[in-house]
C-alpha cells in the first residue's frame, strides 16, 4: 500500500524543493524523487559529467578516505581505463547500455551523449543528502 511521504534535503537546502511523493516505502519514495526532480537539476548534471574529486566518477573509482587525502594536497592518481571501464560497467550492471553512454561522454568529452535515462539512472542510486517522512508522522498544529 503506497503512503504519502514529505522528501526534502537533509540540510535544508532549498536547491531542490521539497515534494509529496507517493511511494510503499521510504527507499522507494527516495529514488522515484531523486529520478524525477534532483536527475533534472543543474547542479546533478554538472555533478554526474563533473571530474573533481567530490563528482561521480571520482566517488565510483575512490574511496571517501582517498578523496579526503587528495584535498590534503596528496593528488589522486588516474586509474588506468581498464579500472575506470570496469568500475562503470559494474555500476550500470543492469543497464549495460547506459554504461556505454557514460564511458563514451567520459572517453570523448562530450555530455551530448549523456541521456536523460543515464542521469536518473545515477539519481535513483544516490539518494544521500534526502530524507522522506511519512506524511501521518508529522505533527499538525493549530491554532
Amino acid at each position: 500500500m503506497q503512503k504519502r511521504y514529505l522528501v526534502l534535503s537533509e540540510d535544508g537546502a532549498l536547491e531542490v524543493p521539497p515534494v509529496y511523493v507517493m511511494a510503499e516505502t521510504k527507499e522507494l519514495a527516495l529514488a522515484l524523487y531523486c529520478r524525477k526532480i534532483q536527475s533534472k537539476e543543474e547542479f546533478y548534471r554538472d555533478y554526474v559529467e563533473g571530474r573533481s574529486i567530490d563528482d561521480f566518477l571520482a566517488k565510483l573509482l575512490f574511496s571517501y578516505e582517498d578523496r579526503m587525502r587528495a584535498e590534503d594536497g596528496v593528488g589522486l592518481m588516474s586509474p588506468p581505463i581498464g579500472v575506470i571501464r570496469s568500475k562503470v560497467v559494474n555500476f550500470f550492471s543492469q543497464c549495460p547500455e547506459l554504461g556505454e553512454l557514460y564511458m563514451r561522454f567520459f572517453e570523448q568529452k562530450d555530455s551530448s551523449v549523456l541521456s536523460e535515462d543515464v542521469y536518473e539512472f545515477i539519481s535513483e542510486r544516490d539518494t544521500s543528502g534526502y530524507d522522506a517522512i511519512e506524511d501521518s508522522t508529522i505533527p499538525t498544529l493549530s491554532h
